[in-house]
């Protein structure tokens, strides 16, 4: 993998745009490589740009929920934290760490985004196969109640 720009040796960055995602320069403004598909873990290690992993769910109970009991709080005071504070960036940095960093956060059950938008994958998409058993389990169990 190309650790520099190959026109003007300027520094790679991970880039979406539109449906397609990519390593671009943003000295020269030319993409790198660009394709459909998230970029790669290997794609990591090269690319420069800075993330942020910011804390959202206002008016979400569950995420108050989470907040109260990480910071040993109240479920109110936690949505009173949700309100107030207009950004909780939770983490800042280069890719392969924000990969890392947003999985633990993922597996936490926290909502979060992350800017600029993300163009690897966090956790690996579910099958429609998958989806199809879960809401076959689902609806087995509401005819249970019903």
């Amino acid at each position: 993998m190309e650790e520099k720009c190959s026109y003007c040796k300027g520094n790679l960055y991970g880039k979406k745009e539109g449906k397609s995602y990519g390593l671009y320069c943003k000295t020269c403004g030319k993409w790198i490589y660009k394709s459909k598909e998230l970029l790669k873990e290997e794609e990591m290690e090269v690319d420069k740009e800075e993330y942020e992993i910011i804390l959202i769910g206002e008016g979400n109970e569950k995420q108050m929920e989470h907040i109260a009991q990480m910071a040993g709080i109240n479920i109110y005071m936690a949505g009173e934290y949700l309100r107030t504070q207009k950004e909780v960036v939770l983490y800042k940095g280069n890719a392969k760490e924000t990969y890392k960093n947003a999985r633990n956060i993922t597996e936490k059950g926290l909502l979060y985004k992350i800017e600029p938008e993300y163009p690897y994958e966090i956790l690996r998409k579910m099958t429609e196969e998958e989806k199809e058993k879960i809401t076959k389990k689902i609806l087995e169990k509401i005819k249970i109640f019903s």
